[in-house]
């Protein structure tokens, strides 16, 4: 394993709240917290070298897609969207081969919504977080798929999960 320290700062560089997990549980308190800077991510990873890098999901939102073998299938339930263009957007493969797409929070519509398709979820949640790559999870990277901007998701992709939040 490789400490994750230098990733982590360049998130925070960028804007992100950084979260450090184990796997996939914090191993801080975050919620409705500033934060950390540069400096304290260095120090906390001093004493938690191989700690993930969860990004809080405060600026953000993530289509989750999983893929359980003998369970839903995310895939198939974003094909059958039939709307290829909408994920045009930032995207990486996580640990356990899903996916999760990025893209920028319009204010005030996008709320959380575990299950929004069959193995699909909306986190969005502004005290919710994603792990993000180069973490590694059962030995498994989560990898960046491309280098694109996150995007302003479009209008019909926003009134689907509005739609879905509702029922």
């Amino acid at each position: 394993m490789k400490s994750l320290v230098n990733f982590a700062v360049q998130y925070a560089e960028r804007g992100f709240t950084v979260i450090p997990t184990i796997d996939k549980r914090p191993l801080i308190k975050f919620a409705d917290q500033p934060a950390m800077t540069g400096d304290e991510i260095r120090e906390f990873w001093k004493t938690h070298p191989y700690a993930n890098i969860a990004l809080k999901t405060e600026k953000f939102f993530v289509i989750d897609v999983d893929r359980h073998p003998g369970g839903d299938d995310g895939t198939a339930s974003i094909k059958e969207l039939k709307h290829p263009e909408w994920f045009n957007t930032l995207c990486q493969k996580t640990a356990h081969d899903g996916f999760q797409f990025f893209f920028t929070k319009p204010k005030e519509r996008i709320t959380q919504n575990i299950g929004f398709l069959p193995g699909v979820d909306i986190k969005a949640h502004p005290n919710n977080y994603v792990v993000v790559a180069p973490s590694t999870i059962d030995d498994k990277p989560y990898r960046w798929l491309n280098h694109k901007a996150m995007i302003q998701p479009a209008e019909e992709l926003i009134q689907l999960i509005e739609e879905k939040g509702k029922s």
